[in-house]
């Protein structure tokens, strides 16, 4: 029964992880056992951990004062990103951020270091809009440690 209820919050909250929670039943003439895959509790735990830990809300600041809007602060915490590794992305990218305008017409910059972490910001780099890592597939779009 315990793990059902792992399997459903590990499911809730890593949605792509349902196909590997195929039910392996096991009878010993009394019960049935579901098996779980170890690494993927490891990496459901780990996602628990960082939940808890990256809790970024809506006009947050980081370190160096840049404002989370509250899409940034959403796709933060989905995405492993924490104010440091933000600050750390625009300082260390700011000779090759790429300045975009957005589908309603607003002045933002595109800092992405050499993994692929990006994040967008306005226009006086004051507020976080979004933050992504690209290509997608390399890690679903969560933050890309220099270990990848």
């Amino acid at each position: 029964m315990a793990d059902e209820a792992v399997k459903r919050i590990i499911i809730d909250l890593i949605p792509e992880s349902k196909p590997f929670f195929e039910v392996m039943p096991e009878y010993d003439g009394e019960r049935q056992t579901v098996i779980l895959d170890p690494g993927l509790v490891q990496k459901a735990f780990w996602e628990i951990i960082q939940t808890a830990r990256n809790n970024i809300n809506e006009g947050d600041k980081t370190v160096r004062g840049r404002v989370y809007t509250k899409h940034g602060a959403l796709r933060a915490n989905e995405r492993d990103f924490d104010s440091k590794k933000i600050d750390d992305i625009i300082d260390n990218n700011k000779k090759h951020r790429i300045k975009e305008i957005d589908e309603e017409g607003r002045i933002t910059w595109r800092y992405q270091d050499k993994r692929g972490n990006t994040v967008i910001t306005d226009e006086w780099t004051k507020e976080i809009i979004t933050v992504y890592s690209h290509p997608y597939s390399l890690n679903f779009g969560k933050y890309i440690t220099k270990w990848r």
